[in-house]
This record gives C-alpha cells, structure tokens and sequence, in this order.
C-alpha cells in the first residue's frame, strides 16, 4: 500500500534507489544520469561508514529533485509503502546477485532498472530495464526506456513463481537430493 509513504513523504511515482549508499552501489553516476531531467529520485539507505565522503559528494551533485530519507528497516512497512508508491526501482551497481531489493521491488509492481552486471539477468530476463553502471547516458536510456514502459504484472508473476523463499528453498532442497544421489 503505498499510502504510508505518500502520506510521509507527500511523493509518488518517483525513481527509488535503496541500498547501502557506498560507491559499489553507484548511486553518485545514477544522479549524474538523472541530472536535468526533472524526474524525482528517492533515495533510501544510509551511508557506510568508510564512505562518508561518497555520501556528501551524492548530497553535493544530487538535484532539488532528489531525496535522501535514510535507513529504512527492512521489516518496516515504510518501504513496501515505497516500493508501492515508486513507479521505477533502480539499482545501477558495479555488480549485483540480484539484491533482495530489485525482487521486492519488482513483486510490488515497480518497474525495475538494474545493472547488467552480475547474475541479473538471470533472474530478470526480458523483464527489466538494463543499464552499464559505468555509462550515464546508458542509466538515463534505460530509465527513460522504463518511465515510458506500461506497467505489467509480468514480473511480479516471474518471481512468485520462482523467487519466493518457499520457492528458492525446494530448488535448493532439490539440488541437494541430486547431488548427493537421493
């Protein structure tokens, strides 16, 4: 539901970004892409420690239309409220496996804008947008690839069809019993 995070924050249909904010995670190309293009990113997450630098240098390039909310804890129901009030999820790291946000986010219907780095694919496939995490003007294609994109629940039905934990557990469970012969 994403009333909680409307009513907090008063935004919707906006970029969300969560992670850690540390330089694997991009985000200082990620705002580098979306500079003059009016759209607005939310940022949810808080610096690692030994990147506080990488942080004040995102806050110093970052445009009037970008936000910075902090942690937001992963019980909490504030960010399944962002993830529903976001119409774009991006994730543009130098390397993902995919991230338990990029699945969240995509099972809450938002459309999903990831690095081609990593296993991403794999569990994507066509489904999402790809970007090269060191090439901005590829982040802002595929950003603008997925702002003009109809929403589908194409996703959404890929990963509770494969990503779930009681899914993920049974491949696991199966992959054991064929390993070890039984």
């Amino acid at each position: 539901d994403a009333a909680e995070f409307i009513e907090r924050y008063g935004k919707k249909d906006f970029i969300l970004y969560a992670g850690r904010i540390e330089p694997r995670k991009n985000q200082l190309n990620f705002i580098r892409a979306m500079k003059g293009t009016g759209r607005t990113v939310v940022f949810a997450g808080e610096p690692v420690s030994d990147y506080t630098d990488y942080y004040e240098q995102c806050r110093k390039e970052a445009s009037e239309n970008t936000f910075f909310i902090g942690r937001v804890e992963h019980e909490s129901t504030l960010l399944s409220s962002a993830y529903a009030a976001s119409g774009i999820f991006a994730l543009t790291s130098w390397f993902e496996t995919p991230g338990l946000a990029a699945l969240e986010a995509g099972l809450s219907g938002s459309k999903v804008v990831i690095t081609e780095e990593g296993s991403t694919r794999e569990y994507f496939g066509d489904m999402a947008f790809y970007a090269k995490p060191e090439d901005i003007f590829s982040i802002r294609a595929s950003v603008d690839k997925a702002y003009f994109s109809d929403r589908t629940v194409e996703l959404k039905e890929h990963i509770l069809k494969n990503f779930t934990w009681e899914k993920v557990a049974e491949k696991t469970a199966e992959a054991y019993r064929r390993v070890i012969g039984k």
